[in-house]
């Protein structure tokens, strides 16, 4: 991959990191408001997988550099960085004069609580897995080799817990789920 440019546009961030032309409408599509599943919509990709598709593309190593590099291009454009915002929120939490809205005082206040990690933020994820008729789900193998329809059901649950969570933006990057399924091994991945 070259090395990206003061000058150079954000198709041209995309072409020197090798994005193909999906991936470039994605990265386009994203930076403008950081929707994945429309941004992969926009670039092509069905409506069914848009927004499994959206988080992949997304964790591309390529296409997470140049969202990176653009967002911190723009941010030095702005003259805006994390003092100026934390200022900015300080300001309007203390701000006490005729007009001024007690909601945003305490939203800024909020803001910089959360920022600054003065907040446990807990997130509880459940899941109720249930056979035919609401009864016990078997998630026995059939046969080794092969893969039962509850195999593909947990993991498809497990693939939906995290769509969740990368939507919530509670983790950097998308966590990896593997349920350890009877005759399956626990060990690390063998590629």
């Amino acid at each position: 991959m070259k090395a990206f440019s003061p000058d150079d546009s954000l198709e041209m961030m995309c072409l020197k990191a090798g994005l193909n032309d999906r991936q470039t409408v994605f990265v386009a599509e994203f930076a403008i408001d950081s929707n994945a599943t429309r941004a992969a919509l926009a670039a092509g990709y069905s409506q069914r997988a848009a927004t499994s598709t959206g988080l992949r593309l997304k964790n591309i190593k390529k296409v997470r550099l140049v969202l990176a590099a653009y967002k911190e291009r723009a941010l030095t454009r702005a003259k805006v960085d994390a003092d100026y915002v934390i200022n900015g929120l300080k300001r309007e939490s203390e701000f006490m004069s005729e007009g001024c809205s007690h909601g945003a005082r305490v939203s800024a206040l909020g803001k910089l609580g959360d920022h600054l990690g003065l907040f446990d933020r807990k997130v509880q994820v459940g899941v109720e897995l249930s056979g035919p008729n609401q009864g016990p789900l078997d998630i026995r193998s059939t046969a080794e080799g092969t893969t039962s329809s509850a195999d593909a059901k947990v993991q498809a649950i497990a693939m939906e817990i995290e769509q969740q969570m990368a939507q919530l933006d509670l983790v950097d990057e998308a966590p990896s789920i593997s349920p350890v399924l009877p005759g399956t091994s626990s060990g690390g991945d063998s590629e």
